[in-house]
């Protein structure tokens, strides 16, 4: 099994900074992110034959529609620190990028949290 780290970073609709919950709906923000966590985690396909090294990430943008179905065109690289010259740089990019749950479950009355999203990739826990 491979391991990583992803941290979910919510974007609001208007301003594209972090979402800001009220301290009351701290759990609710917990189990959203969560479950944002476990879905991509089970999403994420490792690419045969690639060779990941520790403290490789990838920064990665989407958005998702009211159903939890991915905007398949929101799918961007917002950064990484992989070398363009890096063997692997492609088939690791374009798997990542392909590996975007093509559908989420989450509570349609707190889409305006999830509608999008930006995925941390850490690939330093990798077994």
């Amino acid at each position: 099994m491979h391991n990583i780290i992803f941290g979910i970073l919510f974007l609001s609709n208007l301003l594209l900074s972090p979402v800001i919950f009220a301290e009351e709906n701290e759990e609710e923000q917990l189990q959203i992110e969560k479950s944002l966590i476990d879905q991509f985690s089970a999403c994420w396909v490792m690419p045969a034959g690639v060779m990941l090294e520790k403290g490789m990430t990838m920064k990665v943008s989407a958005e998702y529609n009211e159903d939890g179905t991915l905007k398949p065109e929101s799918v961007t690289l917002l950064e990484t620190n992989i070398a363009e010259s890096n063997t692997f740089y492609k088939p690791i990019v374009e798997s990542t990028l392909y590996s975007m749950c093509k559908k989420i479950d989450l509570p349609l009355e707190e889409y305006s949290y999830w509608e999008k999203v930006i995925i941390n990739f850490d690939f330093s826990n990798i077994n």
